[in-house]
């Protein structure tokens, strides 16, 4: 069994109903969503030809959770480059707009409504799984 069945309702699509691809520091990913405790969108790199995870995309931030259809965008450190990445595969659309967190921001950005879309009826269909079960197992 290949990974995207297993995980075929996490995976991002496109408009046209394929699989969403993002290119990402030389890797050819998909996305796989998730939700963070506070509800929001968590997004997921996963190499398409190895399989492994590359990097978590987004970030929560428990004390100021985003405004439904945004997210928070790691920009930063090992992520450098996401925003432009998530920007250029039709993922988000950059507002312009930080948050301080730390000492480092993030990116908020807008997900559009195809992809919110996708995101409620998945976080509907997982609403009785507990997070941290969830999150134990991948």
């Amino acid at each position: 069994m290949k990974w995207q069945d297993k995980f075929t309702n996490r995976i991002l699509k496109n408009e046209s109903g394929e699989n969403l691809e993002v290119d990402f520091q030389g890797f050819r990913c998909q996305l796989l969503m998730d939700r963070f405790a506070d509800g929001s969108l968590c997004l997921t790199l996963v190499d398409l030809d190895e399989n492994d995870q590359i990097a978590r995309a987004t970030v929560a931030v428990p004390a100021h959770p985003p405004t439904p259809g945004f997210i928070y965008v790691k920009d930063y450190g090992e992520n450098e480059g996401m925003l432009d990445a998530l920007c250029a595969a039709g993922v988000v659309t950059d507002t312009g707009r930080r948050l301080t967190v730390g000492m480092s921001e993030v990116a908020i950005a807008q997900v559009p409504p195809s992809i919110r879309k996708q995101y409620d009826l998945f976080a509907r269909s997982t609403e009785n799984v507990n997070t941290s079960e969830r999150n134990a197992r991948h």
